[in-house]
């Protein structure tokens, strides 16, 4: 019995030392900022690389080395361009779905879908180097590539998805569908 009540008054001293480092830590949160930032940069290093080598005998030479550090800042800028391309995303849903849309908002909702397509644009810029550095860099294991889709090409792929599986041509009438003598049974070409 007295092993519990032990362990029982070392827990409520645990808590009572970690409300007040936490309040120690929220007092002098300004002050540490720069240890903070050491403090991460240890961490990052510790950290196992995630594209490790597949053959770790084989040392890579200064030119694949170089292409990996370039390709891991691709991956940084494309995983940036994805954040700026979600956040007009939001925007431009925000502007489409309101109820009350003013010409200011329908100016704003053009200019953001037009800044979205120049950052789309680069964002597959970013995807090919990055493709062509996993290609021709070092020979790692790489990690998956995201890229945002628009909606546009999330309703393109869905429509032909949905043209696939069904084996039939959408047809917009059926004069045009009378008037086509080469197919027979109005199946797509295959």
């Amino acid at each position: 019995m007295s092993d519990v009540e032990q362990e029982a008054s070392g827990d409520v001293d645990n808590e009572q030392n970690e409300g007040q480092e936490a309040a120690e830590d929220f007092e002098g949160e300004g002050e540490g900022d720069e240890q903070d930032v050491e403090e991460e940069d240890k961490f990052e290093v510790e950290e196992k690389d995630p594209f490790e080598l597949l053959n770790e005998s084989d040392e890579d030479d200064e030119e694949q080395q170089a292409m990996y550090k370039e390709y891991q800042e691709v991956v940084n800028a494309i995983d940036a361009q994805n954040r700026i391309i979600k956040e007009l995303k939001a925007k431009s849903n925000r502007l489409m779905f309101k109820k009350c849309k003013t010409y200011r908002d329908k100016q704003e909702y053009k200019q953001l879908r037009v800044c979205q397509e120049h950052e789309e644009i680069h964002l597959k810029v970013l995807v090919n180097r990055a493709m062509h550095l996993q290609n021709f860099g070092s020979p790692r294991r790489y990690r998956d590539i995201e890229m945002e889709v628009t909606e546009d090409e999330k309703s393109y792929f869905y429509t032909e998805l949905q043209s696939t599986l069904s084996g039939f041509c959408p047809t917009d009438s059926a004069d045009e569908y009378e008037s086509d003598s080469e197919s027979d049974n109005g199946l797509c070409c295959t």
